[in-house]
């Protein structure tokens, strides 16, 4: 809903741009994480809260993934493309 909004008004280009900075931001705040142990309850937060911004990345950008590539590829093969895209994110778990 966040990313699609923005992708209607400024373009997937940018909304794109704006996913991957996201997650890239959030996944490199991770590192500088306080422990608990120096800050308390305030580390779990902060924890959760990146996780949930990586999570909110990550479906701007897997839904402006499938619409470029649906948008690109031939009318006929238009699903077998757009199956790379789930398959190569779960081979990401093996």
């Amino acid at each position: 809903m966040v990313f699609g909004y923005i992708g209607d008004r400024v373009g997937r280009k940018y909304t794109f741009l704006i996913t991957m900075a996201t997650m890239g931001l959030s996944t490199a705040l991770l590192g500088l994480l306080p422990t608990y142990a120096s800050v308390g309850l305030l580390a779990t937060a902060l924890l959760v809260g990146l996780r949930l911004l990586q999570g909110l990345a990550l479906g701007g950008e897997y839904g402006g993934a499938a619409t470029y590539v649906a948008e690109h590829v031939p009318d006929a093969k238009r699903g077998y493309y757009t199956s790379f895209i789930q398959t190569t994110a779960t081979l990401g778990f093996c």
